[in-house]
């Protein structure tokens, strides 16, 4: 049987905004707001220019901290999971 009926949740980062600077080596607070109209977040993965994992969160507000996050320009796609 497929679901697919199934919405997929919804994920916004809010820290750091955008535009923000840190000093080398940087310790960045993550944090994002999350809904689901279907089910429940369950986690919060954060992500680094789509493939490089620097942090999950797995209880909510799902907070998170990046450790050592190389000097430059970063985006940061966060992903939900149900």
């Amino acid at each position: 049987i497929i679901d697919d009926d199934n919405q997929a949740p919804s994920v916004t980062l809010t820290n750091p905004i955008a535009g923000s600077l840190f000093n080398t080596p940087a310790i960045i607070p993550l944090g994002v707001v999350t809904s689901d109209s279907d089910g429940t977040v369950t986690k919060i993965e954060y992500y680094d220019f789509e493939t490089n994992k620097v942090a999950t969160a797995t209880n909510a507000p799902f907070v998170a901290i990046w450790t050592n996050a190389a000097p430059g320009a970063h985006r940061r796609p966060p992903r939900a999971r149900e």
